[in-house]
């Protein structure tokens, strides 16, 4: 039987400031404008894995490049 591999994700590490935070030139800021029960759903993910938003999307789109690489004609669909 063929064994399935997990796939692992590498997340960007954005350099860190001597005070902990991010290195503003590092960074750009975004805002997202969401509905919402997107936010909803998104607050539910960052409740369950302990993570902030900005966790959860960069782990979604590093998740989604991951699938990219591996595949060129992979897509992101709505459900």
């Amino acid at each position: 039987m063929e064994e399935r591999r997990k796939k692992t994700i590498e997340v960007p590490k954005t350099p860190l400031s001597t005070r902990g935070t991010r290195n503003p030139d590092s960074v750009r800021p975004v805002v997202l404008r969401m509905g919402k029960e997107f936010v909803a759903h998104l607050d539910r993910l960052c409740t369950v894995n302990k993570r902030s938003r900005r966790e959860i999307i960069e782990i979604l789109i590093a998740e989604a490049s991951v699938e990219q690489q591996e595949n060129q004609h992979a897509r992101i669909n709505p459900l």
